[in-house]
């Protein structure tokens, strides 16, 4: 049986190791040949998950060409992972535009690829435009155009599938500015700093959740 408070204290360990070339044990939900689903140590609500790429890469929009299509379908394992729980799901990612993690001890960056998936039926463009111009993206494929032209980006796809490529550089983002913004909106606590991160009933919740879910007949489609 997985111990998943040993997992979680595991996580809050400081690390000089990138935490999405060696993840924690435990803490994967599934793999193809070049990415990870994981489960967020700290969700910011239960059912949150990650989409990482197992090798090192900056962000989403500088995947080469042969991986487009599984980072893709890896999008929607996420999808249908997080909607067993809850009828609409965000994405969001820091496209090397204000850093998602850091140990504030050592000052470590994780600049490794990482897109969030979490259940929630919320829109933070209009909040996120107030700062920087976003350009409409299609499908998100487009993201895989836009990296070239326009370089670090952020990212955030709403409930509905409106999703938006925004422009800025890495230096002037706040970090975990995007998860900042979308527990704002969701009226829970920030807690973007891991190591003030403390919530383990949450964290147990959210891998309930996520077994469940994956235990159901038609989701082992995905595996």
């Amino acid at each position: 049986m997985v111990n998943y408070e040993e997992i979680f204290h595991q996580c809050k360990t400081p690390s000089r190791t990138c935490l999405f070339c060696e993840p924690t044990s435990g803490t994967v939900l599934l793999e193809t040949e070049h990415f990870r689903l994981i489960a967020d140590t700290y969700p910011i609500v239960p059912g949150h998950i990650m989409i990482s790429s197992k090798a090192h890469y900056g962000a989403a929009g500088e995947l080469v060409g042969e991986l487009h299509e599984e980072f893709v379908h890896m999008r929607y394992c996420a999808k249908q992972i997080v909607t067993e729980s809850s009828a609409t799901c965000v994405f969001y990612e820091h496209g090397k535009a204000g850093s998602c993690h850091a140990h504030s001890s050592e000052n470590v960056h994780c600049e490794h690829f990482h897109m969030h998936c979490l259940p929630a039926s919320i829109c933070i463009h209009s909040t996120i435009a107030k700062h920087f111009q976003g350009h409409a993206m299609e499908s998100i494929i487009d993201i895989f155009a836009y990296y070239p032209k326009h370089g670090s980006y952020l990212f955030f796809e709403n409930a509905d599938g409106v999703m938006r490529y925004y422009p800025a550089e890495e230096q002037i983002v706040p970090s975990h500015f995007l998860r900042t913004l979308v527990c704002a909106a969701l009226n829970v606590p920030d807690l973007a700093n891991w190591e003030s991160y403390d919530d383990l009933p949450c964290f147990l919740q959210s891998r309930e959740l996520i077994a469940i879910a994956m235990q159901k007949e038609h989701m082992y489609a995905l595996l």
